[in-house]
Formats: structure tokens, C-alpha cells, sequence
């Protein structure tokens, strides 16, 4: 290799490791992103997603069809439930269950835009996905639920609540709202019922101006368990968002020192969503996980990319050193 090329394979970025996804069949002007991992019904693979005009946040979830998980082409099926005002789906299975969180919106109907006045995350549970039903209404202003059943019959919820503490030093009589997971080991009928008892704060994942959520686990055995989550910054309306990992042990809180696991550049370039009044950059940086699938040591995991497309990107097992064999997939 001469020095020139040298020099110039030294300067070149590498290629994105992520790949964009195709959701078909929505209408002209809609967008869809922030996908789940697949779920298998009577052999065909579906994901949900979620779907709104370009310019406004009036969301439904809807779901689309592929014959394989290893598509990168999904197509809308019309016959399967659509789940109208809600927001960020995410798929799990408790007691042999599905269960579909979402963030419930609610607006003004006056304002074209629809400008959100509150949220609430919800659940719907059924044997598979047509027979979904409301199952769990959260508080309200609170979001980015998630719930994992552990291979000894307990759940685990993690959930983003909104708690207003004094800002700084408490020095003086100002406040500040800040929103951090935490998470709370139940059995199963306790989840229903909104009954969390002393919940662990995961606050120290997060540096000053950070907040974020839990948005995957897996049940690693032995009290452990890996999760993923997003890390966000806000500055002047510009929008930052990472994907990081860690293993969490649920008995004492600790959690190794996160690692960066996916950022937007992971991806190749798509479209921007572009919001009224705000800059139009203002979402370039943003990747959010709507869920991942571990299999034969691989990790899918499917992203909202610039809040506007959908994105799948493909790693090594992020936690197979930390699985109990008893539980390697």
C-alpha cells in the first residue's frame, strides 16, 4: 500500500454497522420508527411501531408482517389491531403472556399540531398479539415502562416516574423536575395493581443534565440482569441520545460502569424529524431502542433513528460472560 492510500485508509470513517428498515404500507406523509423486536404468530414475524404524520406527534402504534426476522422489509397488516394516541412501543412476555407497553397521549383538540397536555404509559396483555387487552394504566406523567419476567416467577418494572427535588445544594427554595429509572421487583399480580414496593433508583447511571430509561433486559440468572437504556442531553433544543449497557445486579443495586453500546452514527443517514418552531437539526442525533432479541450469540437490536426512521443494528451477545448456564440461549 502506497503512503497516500495509507494515509487515506486512516482518514476514512467506517461504514455504519447498523442497517434502515423499511415499513411499508402506511399513508402519504406518515413516518414510522421506533420499531420492536420481531414476535412469531403462526409463523409469520411481526414488529410494532410507531406511526405519525411528519409534522406532529399524533401517534398510533400499528403493526407490520415479514416472513423471516432477518427481513430488512416489513409490510402494515391491516387485519391486526391498531393502537391509537400511543406512543414508543415495547413487547414482553410475562407468565406466557404478551404484553405491549405504550405511552398514552392525550392533547387539546383545538391545536391542529396536537399539542401533548399529558401521558401516561399503558399495557395490554393477551395470549398473542390480536388478543391484546387493556391490562395496566400507569400515573400519569410518567413514561418508558418496561417490564421483564425472571426465570423464577418474579417482575421486574422499571419505569421513568417525574419527582420534583430541590436544585442544587437546596440552599434556597428553588426546584427542579428530574426524571431517572428505577425499578422494582414484584410478583405478578402486584404489577397490575400499581403496587411497587421500595423501588431502587438508578440515578447514578447518569452524569449532571443526563436523564434517560431503561429500554431492554434480559435475565442473566444468578440475580443478575443485562439492560440497555438511553442516556439523553438537552441543549438549546438540540437533542442527544445514546445506547449503553450494563449488567445490574437486582439485589444490591450495583451495576458495572456503563459502556457505550449504539449511537446514531452506528447508522447510515436518513431523514430528519422536524418539529414546529424547533431547529431543524434539532433531532439529527437521536437513537432510541424499541427493543432487541439475543439468539445463537447475536444481539438485534431495533432502533428509532432521528425520530423519523426505523433501524437494525446486529453485535455479539453484549452479557454472554455474564449468563448462568442454565439460561444460555
Amino acid at each position: 500500500m502506497s503512503e497516500s492510500e495509507q494515509s487515506l485508509s486512516e482518514t476514512e470513517t467506517p461504514p455504519p454497522k447498523g442497517q434502515i428498515l423499511s415499513l411499508n404500507g402506511i399513508r402519504p406523509g406518515e413516518i414510522a420508527y421506533n420499531p420492536t423486536q420481531p414476535i412469531v404468530e403462526d409463523g409469520v414475524y411481526y414488529i410494532a411501531s410507531r406511526v405519525e404524520p411528519y409534522h406532529s406527534e399524533n401517534s398510533k402504534t400499528v403493526f407490520f408482517r415479514a416472513e423471516s426476522p432477518e427481513s430488512l422489509v416489513w409490510d402494515l397488516d391491516p387485519t391486526m389491531p391498531v393502537f391509537r394516541n400511543l406512543q414508543d412501543p415495547r413487547i414482553t412476555e410475562i407468565e406466557g403472556d404478551l404484553v405491549l407497553f405504550g405511552t398514552k397521549t392525550f392533547r387539546r383538540h383545538e391545536h391542529d399540531f396536537g399539542v401533548i397536555d399529558s401521558y401516561r404509559d399503558v399495557a395490554y396483555r393477551g395470549s398473542g398479539l390480536r388478543e391484546l387487552k387493556p391490562f395496566w394504566t400507569g400515573p400519569v406523567q410518567m413514561k418508558d415502562t418496561f417490564a421483564k419476567g425472571t426465570y423464577d416467577g418474579w417482575v421486574v418494572v422499571f419505569r421513568r416516574p417525574e419527582k420534583v427535588r430541590k436544585n442544587g445544594s437546596g440552599e434556597n427554595n428553588d426546584f427542579e423536575t428530574v426524571k431517572y429509572p428505577e425499578y422494582s421487583i414484584v410478583r405478578p399480580e402486584q404489577f397490575r395493581y400499581n403496587d411497587f414496593p421500595n423501588a431502587v433508583s438508578l440515578y447514578e447511571l447518569f452524569g449532571n443534565g443526563e436523564t434517560g430509561a431503561i429500554d431492554w433486559a434480559d435475565d442473566l440468572g444468578d440475580g443478575l440482569m443485562g439492560i440497555l437504556f438511553h442516556k439523553a442531553c438537552v441543549n438549546d433544543d438540540i437533542k442527544s441520545y445514546k445506547l449503553q449497557k450494563t449488567v445490574l445486579d437486582l439485589v444490591t443495586g450495583q451495576f458495572l460502569e456503563p459502556e457505550d453500546f449504539a449511537t446514531r452514527d452506528d447508522f447510515p443517514d436518513a431523514p430528519v424529524k422536524v418539529l414546529p418552531g424547533k431547529p431543524e437539526h434539532a433531532l439529527k442525533d437521536v437513537v432510541f431502542l424499541g427493543g432487541a432479541s439475543v439468539d445463537y450469540g447475536q444481539i438485534k437490536t431495533y432502533c428509532g433513528l432521528s425520530d423519523c426512521a426505523p433501524g437494525l443494528k446486529i453485535d455479539p451477545e453484549p452479557f454472554a460472560e455474564y449468563r448462568s448456564r442454565r439460561y444460555v440461549h
